[in-house]
């Protein structure tokens, strides 16, 4: 089965790289350039992963907001960030209440992989963590 995986950024060399790696390991890429259509672009599709290219966007702090809302309204959906300001990839599970990995752009052909495997993974933890939290309004009561 083929999975769906939106780029959120411009094209750029780093944005065809990874797209190309993507559509090489069997995915369906689509690329969307503008960052006010997240939500209604997920609202209507079933997305498997989606890359966020935050440099194309204004960077991390301008865009923490809509990230943040992503997160909250599509737990499920696995989320890679990227940006040329990143000192180092993270694939580790300390920022799960936003993103499931941050990739440090450009990335080459084994990181991109690892980010996909690693996002897919850490999201199962992230959604096993929100299961297992107590529904806030039944403790009010």
């Amino acid at each position: 089965v083929e999975q769906l995986i939106a780029y959120f950024g411009a094209v750029t060399p780093h944005s065809q790289k990874i797209k190309d790696v993507l559509v090489s390991n069997g995915a369906e890429v689509v690329q969307i350039a503008d960052i006010t259509v997240i939500e209604p672009y997920l609202a209507m599709s079933k997305l498997d992963c989606a890359f966020i290219d935050i440099d194309a966007f204004g960077g991390i702090a301008i865009n923490y907001d809509v990230i943040r809302r992503l997160r909250y309204f599509y737990p499920s959906l696995p989320i890679i960030i990227l940006s040329t300001e990143f000192a180092m990839n993270e694939f580790g599970t300390h920022r799960l209440s936003l993103v499931d990995v941050s990739l440090r752009v450009p990335a080459t052909v084994a990181n991109i992989e690892i980010a996909l495997f690693q996002a897919f993974e850490n999201n199962m933890i992230w959604v096993r963590r929100q299961d297992q939290m107590p529904n806030i309004l039944s403790l009010v009561g």
